[in-house]
């Protein structure tokens, strides 16, 4: 599995860089920071399947990259509270969380805008 953060969050993406290898296997596991080129370059990659999180544009190159190998994508585009949920969650506080999460963010925008 390879994860390639926003080059737009450099503190995030060196500390995924740096507590990867500390907490994970790294033969299993890669952190790939940088930015267009090396987009570019895992794109071309075959993938078993591709997430992406983040803008509409580039989602689109996503689903682009992924059709041409054929390759089973998720996008989740725009949003501003992307969600993974693992197979062994309690699926109702997750729901519950998850829901606080997306009223409170809504509530705050709504705020800031006046």
């Amino acid at each position: 599995m390879a994860l390639k953060p926003s080059e737009v969050s450099a503190n995030v993406s060196n500390a995924l860089a740096n507590l990867f290898p500390k907490y994970l296997d790294p033969n299993a596991y890669a952190v790939v920071n940088g930015a267009v080129p090396e987009t570019a370059y895992l794109l071309s990659l075959k993938w078993d399947f591709i997430l992406f999180t983040g803008s509409c544009e580039v989602g689109k190159v996503v689903a682009s990259a992924a059709a041409k190998n054929a390759t089973p994508c998720a996008l989740e585009l725009g949003g501003a509270s992307p969600v993974v949920i693992a197979d062994d969650v309690d699926l109702d506080l997750a729901a519950k969380r998850i829901l606080w999460g997306c009223v409170s963010l809504k509530n705050l925008c709504r705020t800031q805008k006046g």
